[in-house]
C-alpha cells in the first residue's frame, strides 16, 4: 500500500476498471452488504450469472473469496448461503474490535506518516459528502477504508490482516448500523477528532479514543437492536437473530 495520498483512490463498491472476476465479486459483495440478498439466501448460479452478467468460474471464483470473507457460508450437499446475522456474532466481533483496535491505533500513532493523515481526512471528506445524500453504502466502504488505513499504519501486517478481517465481516452490520440506526453526524465527528490525535501522536489518548469509537457502534447498534433478540428490516422481516 504506498502512503502517497493523491494516489490513493478512495474505497468503492466498484472500481473503476476492475477485472471481470473482481467484478463479479464486487457486485455479489454489494448485493450481500446492502442486504438485497438477505441473510439465509440460497446462492442460485443460474439467477446470478443472470442478474451479474457473469460466467459460472468467475462466479464460483467470487463465492469462495465471499466465504473466506465470512459473507457466505458453505453447507455440505445443499449449497452456498449467504450467512446469517446474528446477535451473539456481532457482540464477539465488537469485542474482538475493543481488544485488537486501540492497541493498532496506538501503534500508528508512533508510525502513521504526514501523507496518510492527510488520506485520512479526504475519507472522512468524502464520507459526510455521501451521507448528505443518505448513501450510506458508499459511506461504510469508505469508513472500512479509514480503519483499514489506520491498522496499515500501525506496520504490523498480521494485526493488519485481523482488522481487515473483523470489520469486513461487519460490513453488513455497519449497513444497519448506518441505514437504521442514525447518529452518523456525531460518528464521522468522532473520526475527525481521532485524525487530529493521531496527528499529535499522543498514544494513550488516540488508545482512548479508538475504544470511545468502538463503543459509539455497540450503542448504535443496541438502539437498532430493538426487542434485543432480533433485528426487523424494513419490509417487516427479520434479518438478525440470537443464534449464528
Amino acid at each position: 500500500m504506498t502512503t502517497d495520498a493523491t494516489a490513493m483512490p478512495l474505497a468503492s463498491p466498484r472500481p473503476a476498471k476492475p477485472r471481470k472476476a473482481d467484478d463479479a465479486y464486487e457486485r455479489l459483495k454489494r448485493l450481500i452488504v446492502n442486504l438485497s440478498l438477505p441473510p439465509g439466501k440460497l446462492l442460485d448460479e443460474r439467477s446470478l450469472m443472470t442478474t451479474l452478467d457473469s460466467g459460472r468460474t468467475r462466479l464460483r471464483e467470487a463465492i469462495q473469496r465471499l466465504t473466506m470473507e465470512q459473507l457466505v457460508t458453505s453447507l455440505p450437499r445443499r449449497g452456498y448461503y449467504v450467512s446469517e446475522l446474528s446477535i451473539t456474532e456481532l457482540g464477539e466481533m465488537i469485542v474482538a474490535r475493543e481488544v485488537l483496535e486501540p492497541q493498532v491505533a496506538r501503534m500508528a500513532a508512533s508510525n502513521i506518516t504526514a501523507d496518510e493523515i492527510a488520506y485520512l481526512r479526504r475519507i472522512v471528506d468524502e464520507t459526510i459528502g455521501r451521507l448528505r445524500y443518505n448513501d450510506f453504502e458508499t459511506s461504510l466502504y469508505h469508513d472500512l477504508e479509514f480503519h483499514r488505513t489506520v491498522a496499515h499504519a500501525s506496520r504490523n501486517r498480521y494485526l493488519e490482516t485481523a482488522v481487515n478481517q473483523i470489520n469486513t465481516g461487519l460490513l453488513r452490520y455497519w449497513y444497519i448500523s448506518f441505514s437504521m440506526g442514525g447518529f452518523l453526524n456525531p460518528t464521522f465527528a468522532h473520526h475527525t477528532q481521532l485524525i487530529d490525535v493521531l496527528e499529535t501522536r499522543d498514544a494513550d489518548l488516540v488508545e482512548k479514543m479508538m475504544h470511545e469509537h468502538v463503543e459509539r457502534f455497540r450503542n448504535r447498534m443496541s438502539h437498532v437492536v430493538w426487542d434485543g433478540s432480533s433485528v426487523v428490516g424494513t419490509m417487516g422481516r427479520r434479518i438478525m437473530t440470537r443464534s449464528p
